[in-house]
């Protein structure tokens, strides 16, 4: 499916499925905007100094796409991340026994949505029970970042971890 948009960016969804073959919402956009490119300053060098930022800014793709659907296309319902969630025999498990690979969801205080999503890519759990944790992960139609888990521009939302655990399959 093809939409045209107002400001001439071409929609596109493709097709990807959970592991239970249940269709999940998503598109493509090919074209930055003008005043998308103009928020790009809220992710400045700047204001996050301690990031690592890792490629151009590109539309195919969000956070929740990076995630779950390989950087192919944007996720953008909460209720689409939950049933991938469930499909694919994702477990919530605990900050404090995090590893790389397992998956971070800040969720709104507000509302419950999940605002943004990442990937761990090292943890360092001590024995006062703090947990450093860094993340990679896609800042809208940004760039990719690595960043401190808290060191984002999703830092005022509750954060809920997740491990692909094949539960299927046994040990």
């Amino acid at each position: 499916m093809n939409l045209i948009l107002k400001n001439c960016q071409v929609k596109k969804e493709i097709r990807i499925e959970t592991s239970k073959g249940n269709p999940i919402d998503n598109y493509q956009i090919f074209e930055l905007s003008q005043f998308e490119i103009n928020q790009f300053s809220n992710y400045s060098k700047e204001k996050y100094p301690l990031v690592t930022q890792r490629n151009s800014p590109s539309p195919i793709y969000n956070c929740h796409g990076m995630s779950f659907a390989s950087r192919r296309t944007n996720i953008d319902s909460s209720t689409e991340i939950r049933n991938i969630l469930s499909d694919d025999s994702y477990e919530k498990i605990n900050e404090k026994v995090t590893l790389a690979g397992d998956l971070v969801l800040y969720i709104t205080p507000d509302t419950g949505d999940i605002a943004h999503s990442g990937t761990i890519i090292s943890t360092v759990h001590d024995a006062n029970n703090i947990s450093t944790i860094f993340v990679v992960s896609k800042w809208g139609k940004y760039k990719e970042v690595i960043h401190n888990i808290n060191d984002c521009p999703y830092s005022n939302c509750y954060k809920e971890f997740y491990r692909l655990t094949h539960s299927n399959y046994g040990n």
